[in-house]
C-alpha cells in the first residue's frame, strides 16, 4: 500500500493488492518487485473502475458501452486478472475523467 493511502481510500469490500501479495508470497525478493509493481498498479485500476462505476450508479454493461469495450473484458479489468496495457489504461482514464499520474524516481546516492 502506498505511504500516503490509507484504508479509508480503499471501497469496503476490497483488499489492497500489496496484502493479497503478501498473503500469498510473504516478503518480496528485489528481483520479484517489478511483478508486485506491476500487480500492484492493476489493482490502482480496478479498484479506480470499480469505484467510477459505483459512484456513478452504472451496471457493468452500461460502463462497457461507455468505453467500448465488451462487459466481459471490464470484468477482467475490475478482477484484475487482465493484463490491461498501458496505452489501453491511459484512453480508459481519460474517457471516464480519472487522472492516472506516473513517476519515476532516481534512487537516493
Amino acid at each position: 500500500m502506498k505511504e500516503n493511502q490509507n484504508r479509508d481510500d480503499i471501497p469496503a469490500g476490497f483488499i489492497p493488492a500489496s496484502d493479497v501479495l503478501n498473503s500469498i508470497f510473504g516478503e518480496l525478493k528485489e528481483s520479484e518487485l517489478v511483478d508486485y509493481d506491476f500487480y500492484n498498479v492493476l489493482g490502482e485500476f480496478s479498484i479506480a473502475l470499480v469505484t467510477y462505476r459505483i459512484n456513478h450508479q452504472m451496471t457493468q454493461q452500461q460502463l462497457a458501452e461507455k468505453l467500448e469495450i465488451s462487459r466481459h473484458m471490464l470484468s477482467r479489468y475490475e478482477e484484475g486478472s487482465k493484463a490491461v496495457p498501458l496505452r489501453d489504461m491511459m484512453k480508459v482514464c481519460r474517457k471516464l475523467g480519472i487522472s492516472m499520474n506516473v513517476s519515476f524516481t532516481q534512487p537516493n546516492g
